[in-house]
């Protein structure tokens, strides 16, 4: 159980074990994450597919103040990438779209199935990928 749920977070596995220990002996804990909330609508000025310690690769944000969000099964969620590293590459198809604003909690059929719109022609399309316990992703061109 541990393992799935770290790998759905793209949590160290160190990281959550360690907090899971500390809650079981009661003893006051700091947040996971020190990171900001979402607002309402966010401006994104980076999109980068990001490579991840268990060999795949998951989509991190950047924001115009700085904070980085990855997907999460309900749209952008916290995430422990606080900087771009030399193995980042960006997204080109979405690169000439920033800035954008976008809505990091946009509508949801169900978990990861859901759509982010970065102008009224280009939509990022989010689906579950069961064959490897993660997501798959597509961009949409609106005509």
């Amino acid at each position: 159980m541990t393992i799935q749920l770290c790998s759905c977070l793209d949590l160290p596995e160190e990281a959550f074990e360690k907090a899971l220990y500390a809650a079981y002996r009661g003893e006051d804990m700091e947040p996971l994450w020190k990171q900001r909330r979402l607002k309402k609508e966010e401006i994104i000025v980076g999109v980068y597919n990001v490579p991840t310690e268990k060999g795949g690769t998951t989509i991190v944000f950047k924001t115009e103040d700085g904070c980085f969000w990855q997907l999460c099964d309900m749209g952008l969620g916290w995430t422990f990438y606080d900087q771009i590293e030399s193995d980042w590459k960006s997204i080109d198809s979405l690169i000439d779209l920033l800035p954008t604003r976008i809505n990091p909690r946009p509508k949801i059929e169900k978990p990861w199935h859901f759509e982010i719109s970065f102008n009224p022609n280009v939509t990022l399309v989010i689906r579950p990928d069961k064959s490897c316990n993660n997501f798959k992703w597509g961009i949409r061109k609106n005509t």
